[in-house]
């Protein structure tokens, strides 16, 4: 073992870095199969079985050379509460979703001047949506009670 090689900064950057790695290498194996689809969206994985074979013998090599050198380092495994990661996403979606209101759509051309009417209210309601899964989420996070405001009225 040659964990003593690493002081804990140098092992925390490792570990985070192969971590995500792995996330990566586990949703890729789920996008080689994968159908789904969304109103605004459609995925339909298209490889061939050969494709298939050869990119999960890739992923099956990096998932063991992980497993080697966490064992190598030292290098312990997070358990994680997936809230975290819907949080997560969420703080970056619920900041993206501030650029439907007609006011950021100023930077693609002149805005209708009947649009603020319109689409400023479906911004809004996204917005809420997305922050009321959010704290939903937190919920599960910190043990604190979500009351949304319809239910506290």
């Amino acid at each position: 073992m040659h964990a003593h090689f690493l002081n804990e900064s140098q092992k925390r950057s490792i570990t985070i870095t192969l971590r995500l790695f792995e996330e990566r290498l586990a949703e890729i194996e789920h996008l080689l199969t994968v159908a789904e689809r969304g109103v605004l969206y459609e995925r339909v994985a298209h490889f061939s079985p050969r494709q298939q074979k050869t990119i999960r013998k890739l992923i099956a090599e990096a998932r063991a050379a992980i497993q080697e050198i966490a064992r190598e380092f030292g290098l312990e495994r997070e358990t994680q509460d997936p809230a975290r990661r819907i949080f997560g996403l969420l703080t970056v979606t619920w900041e993206s979703l501030e650029e439907l209101h007609s006011k950021p759509l100023r930077a693609y051309g002149p805005v209708d001047p009947r649009l603020p009417a319109i689409i400023d209210p479906w911004a809004e309601k996204f917005t809420r949506l997305a922050l009321a899964i959010q704290a939903a989420a937190r919920q599960s996070l910190d043990g604190t009670e979500h009351v949304k405001e319809s239910e506290s009225e």
